[in-house]
């Protein structure tokens, strides 16, 4: 059985473009966050990922949302539709 080395198996595995050296250079790039939560301080390349973030994710919003037979509440509609199937099947 033949022994490689793993400089042979990157070799062959990885296409002639995608060296180490590339590799590193891309993974050296920042990605420019100038999105900025200003409640929490989180930064986004996107301005959508902030807001996202902003509606749904960040500790200071408030779920918006609330199951109409309890008082679970969410932010996301999926979360209610998902807590109405598990909690109350035998009710609706």
């Amino acid at each position: 059985m033949a022994r490689y080395t793993l400089l042979d198996i990157l070799t062959y595995w990885l296409p002639s473009h995608a060296t180490a050296e590339s590799e590193s250079c891309w993974r050296d790039q920042q990605v420019s966050r100038v999105h900025v939560c200003q409640q929490c301080g989180k930064s986004y390349a996107v301005h959508r990922s902030l807001w996202r973030h902003q509606k749904f994710e960040c500790v200071n919003s408030m779920p918006k949302l609330s199951c109409d037979i309890c008082n679970y509440q969410s932010p996301h509609k999926w979360c209610i539709d998902n807590h109405k199937r598990k909690r109350h099947s035998k009710i609706i």
